[in-house]
């Protein structure tokens, strides 16, 4: 019985005896967790047919020792040998571009002298046992769990190189006190710093060269401190605040920063501010205007209207995640002239939701954007809509007819999965990639012509697609999923 199972060029399976092994050549990928636990596993030598490997392909190999990694290789996916303790000798392609989180977590071996496991500039690991720690210069990221819940930390100062922190790099790290940053970071994860009590000044904001990463303060009427720069993501989320005051000099506001802050009723945006993330005041029915939208920066982040019949202002650009979702009042919506974009789930289950005219213009529509729309019959995306995202259209029960625009190059994964009422499309002259399940369980589809332009169809992109009839291909087609 061959060790490995290999489909397509990928290694789906291994059933060998570990020890040390030599991929075949002419394999072009591994799938995830392909290796995950092997504990007979010693060595991997992989040729230069492979481009890929997937996240997990070798985590937790705990007597894994030595590995030959493919020269034509790009980048090394998040978690790849994680845990592989015993991991000290690896062969690095020279031309990689990208190392994910966690790649290189938990490979004692790998440490330097002081306890570091760095890679490409990113830290992954610290073995080291000082309290009082010094990141070395050249260091660019700190990935994800690097120093998590090291409950030996007191105090650690960044390397003027520093740049980002990872998701959950310093949770946990009760005893963590002091942080000293030589450079400017451009981003702090959100969680990075959770669970690090002594890090929170007496007002309760926990900041990190200038980001308020969170606020644990009983205040109602918060006033910012005029050091913070950028607000991260979810700082504010849920708090029961009712007014708060902005630095002068604030530059950023991150995704959901105040999302379900309901009581928030003061708040003036400084000048300075040149970017508010999504769904960053999303639940904030204080901040209404009297046509019951919240818009900040041509960009609505609520509505709490009663109408049926909406008009979007004149003049809003884009329109944010979660706005409408599951608003069972509205039938139809007016959007301006000039909106750019629709956000996630914006309208996600406005069941009686029957008409929507979507402008000239309009470059994205996200996943989730019109999902669940039962009430929907027909849509019209205009030409400037190049990528129909995954999910978009999916589960509107009555939608019978579509116009697809004639800069279209990918229709997303379910895009318009479950339309049961869908009966003809035409995909134009353009597409490239219809992704998997994209039509899927389309029980009206009966017919659909394909375009010349088209090299891929993903999985199941039309499963269940019971009337189905005709369908008109093209000589083009390079995949075709299962």
């Amino acid at each position: 019985m061959p060790e490995f199972v290999i489909e397509n060029g990928v290694i789906q399976d291994y059933t060998g005896p570990g020890g040390d092994i030599v991929i075949p050549d002419g394999v072009t990928r591994l799938r995830e967790n392909l290796f995950w636990g092997e504990k007979a596993l010693k060595s991997v030598i992989l040729p230069n047919s492979v481009t890929e490997i997937d996240a997990f392909a070798f985590q937790d190999c705990r007597n894994l020792i030595r590995v030959v990694l493919p020269a034509g290789l790009k980048s090394i996916s998040n978690g790849l040998f994680w845990g592989c303790r015993k991991l000290a000798e690896i062969t690095m392609p020279e031309n990689l571009k990208k190392i994910e989180d966690r790649a290189f977590l938990g490979c004692r071996k790998l440490a330097d002298k002081q306890g570091f496991v760095i890679a490409n500039g990113i830290l992954f690991d610290y073995f080291g046992r000082d309290g009082d720690v010094v990141v070395p210069d050249g260091v660019t990221r700190i990935s994800a769990d690097a120093f998590a819940k090291n409950t030996r930390l007191t105090s650690i100062s960044f390397p003027k190189s520093l740049k980002e922190i990872g998701f959950d790099a310093f949770a946990g790290c009760e005893n963590l006190e002091s942080v000293t940053v030589r450079g400017r970071l451009s981003n702090i994860h959100k969680s990075a710093f959770d669970a690090c009590s002594k890090l929170v000044d007496k007002d309760g904001f926990l900041i990190i060269d200038g980001i308020l990463l969170c606020y644990f303060g009983e205040k109602k009427d918060v006033v910012v401190p005029q050091s913070v720069r950028m607000i991260g993501d979810d700082a504010f989320f849920n708090k029961e605040i009712r007014s708060i005051a902005l630095p002068d000099g604030l530059t950023s506001i991150g995704h959901s920063a105040f999302n379900n802050c309901s009581d928030l009723t003061g708040l003036a945006l400084p000048k300075s501010v040149r970017s508010i993330g999504k769904s960053a005041f999303c639940g904030c029915a204080g901040l209404a205007d009297e046509s019951g939208f919240v818009i900040f920066h041509k960009t609505v982040f609520g509505y709490f209207g009663k109408e049926s019949s909406v008009v979007i202002p004149a003049g809003v650009t884009d329109i944010s995640s979660f706005v409408f979702q599951r608003n069972k009042t509205i039938e139809r919506v007016e959007l301006p002239e000039g909106l750019r974009s629709i956000g996630k789930w914006a309208f996600d289950g406005c069941k009686n939701l029957s008409f929507v005219s979507l402008p000239d213009g309009l470059e994205r529509i996200g996943s989730h954007a019109f999902s669940g729309c039962d009430a929907l019959k027909s849509v019209t995306l205009p030409d400037s809509v190049a990528h129909i995202e995954n999910c978009a259209f999916q589960f509107c029960a009555g939608l019978r007819s579509v116009t697809l625009p004639k800069n279209l190059r990918v229709v997303g994964r379910e895009a318009f999965a479950s339309c049961a009422e869908l009966e003809e499309v035409m995909i134009p002259e353009g597409v490239s990639a219809i992704d998997d399940e994209a039509f899927s369980r389309c029980k009206g589809l009966q017919s659909i012509v394909l375009p010349k332009s088209l090299k891929s169809i993903g999985r199941e992109a039309f499963h269940g697609c019971e009337r189905l009839k005709n369908v008109t291909f093209s000589e083009g087609i390079a995949e075709i999923g299962r």
